[in-house]
This record gives structure tokens, sequence and C-alpha cells, in this order.
């Protein structure tokens, strides 16, 4: 799509096909916000639904140092865009965050006893407890894993790889929210091979009440034509079978044919 300028020409992109994020025009004539917390703040607003934030996973993205993202979050902090809660894992075991984004801007600013803006508890003491608690997490049941949200993106697109159907964008999002924050890799794996199956559930049911003259017909020919149905779904992973044309195949091929009498009576 094209705009015409009265001075120049703009060439948009087509917002059919892909991601895209749409930024109040307010938001980006903030002058109190910098251009990387603007950055920051448009990415953040942009997380899919049941996933897990993780700064250090947008810090990665943008190739940006700790100091930059650690100015971006302030700058974000001081203007009432985002609130981060320590929330305590239990005793000794460290902490992890909360986080709150209002594209208002509208949150309540902590500040300290001075009016300054208050600090997080990133202290050595914390960091510690942090990875005790991580190392005592995973240790429990012997295998838990817990990954970015982008990893848990791969990890899905690796195992959708025979269904391409679900690789597409909406149903990839859906996914994705069976996702709580504290869903493991194991089970991740193993909702997702629930939603498939379910998933073809659907499909082949759909497909045998979208069949015309299905009901009534013998037994013979109904059974051959759902072991077909079911073979493309559940086997092919093919979600759009041409199940018309197969049915009148089938219902042709499994036709009785007619004999004369004689012919009959030799069969009997």
């Amino acid at each position: 799509m094209t705009k015409n300028l009265k001075n120049g020409i703009i060439i948009k992109r087509n917002l059919e096909g892909g991601r895209f994020i749409q930024t109040s025009t307010s938001i980006i004539k903030d002058k109190r916000l910098t251009d990387s917390a603007l950055r920051l703040l448009q990415l953040l607003g942009d997380a899919i639904d049941g996933t897990k934030i993780s700064l250090a996973y947008y810090r990665k993205l943008l190739g940006w140092s700790k100091d930059k993202l650690s100015n971006a979050t302030k700058n974000l902090r001081e203007n009432g865009y985002l609130q981060m809660t320590k929330k305590p894992r239990g005793e000794k075991n460290g902490f992890s965050y909360f986080y709150t984004i209002s594209e208002y801007g509208n949150l309540q600013v902590e500040k300290d006893a001075n009016g300054n803006l208050k600090k997080l508890p990133y202290t050595s003491h914390s960091k510690k407890n942090q990875a005790k608690s991580e190392t005592t997490k995973a240790s429990i049941g012997g295998s838990i894993q817990l990954l970015t949200p982008k990893q848990y993106e791969e990890r899905a697109i690796e195992i959708l790889e025979d269904v391409p159907e679900l690789l597409l964008e909406e149903k990839l999002n859906e996914v994705l929210k069976i996702k709580s924050v504290d869903t493991d890799i194991k089970r991740f794996e193993k909702d997702i091979e629930k939603f498939v199956r379910d998933y073809k559930k659907e499909c082949y049911k759909f497909y045998l009440t979208k069949t015309k003259g299905l009901t009534g017909e013998i037994s013979r020919v109904q059974n051959t034509y759902k072991d077909w149905l079911k073979e493309e779904i559940f086997d092919n992973n093919n979600f759009k079978p041409k199940y018309q044309t197969k049915w009148s195949h089938i219902k042709l091929q499994k036709k009785p044919r007619r004999t004369d009498y004689e012919t009959s009576l030799l069969r009997d």
C-alpha cells in the first residue's frame, strides 16, 4: 500500500499475513520516553498471551548492553508505563518478578523517601538465592526445564513441522496459549501433542458431518470412507481432504452390481 503526499510518497507494508505492532501516537509523542524505552514498550505490549516476560530475551533480541536495557526499563518505570513487583518463591528460594505494563502510562511510580525511583533488589545475595531457586526447581522431579518465550515458540515449531496446517500464525498462537508461566518443556510438549490430537478429532468429525449422503449408506461404504478419512487426517496430516470426491468414488466402487436372474441363482 502506498500513500501519496504533496512532497513525497510512503510505501507501507501489507498488514495481512504477518505480525505487526500498533502503537498509539500519544505514546510516540510522549517526550519523556527515550527511543530505547519506546522500542522496549512496543515489544512488551506485543507479548503473546500465556507467555513469560523475559527482559534478558529482549536484550539479546535487540543486541543491547545490560546498561542500555536498565536505562530503558528505568525510563518506563519513571513514567508509569512499567511496574516490576518482587514475588518471593518460598523460604530461601529467592524471588521472581511480576510485570505490569500499561500503555496509558498511568501506573503508580514507586519512589523512596528522597523522592528517587526505588531501586530493584538486584543484590548479590538475591542473585545467589535466585540461582539456588532455579537449581532447586530443576531438581524437583529430576527434569523440570523452563525456557524463554522464544525457545518455547521454536520448540513448538519443531514439534509441528509434520503438521504444517498448525504452523499458521493464528494456530501457533493458539498452541502457545496452552503454556502457563511455570510449564516445563516436557509438559509443554505433551500439551502440544494433545492439542494436535484434539484438533485432528475435530477435523474428522467436521468432515463426517459435511459429507452429504453419508447417513443411510450400507456399512461397507461407510467404513471404507471413514478409514480413508482417518488416514488422511491422522496419518497424512491432510486437513483439507477432497472428501466429497472420495466419497462419490467409494460409493461408485462399492455399489452392488446388477446381475441377471440366472447368475443370481448360481450365486445362491
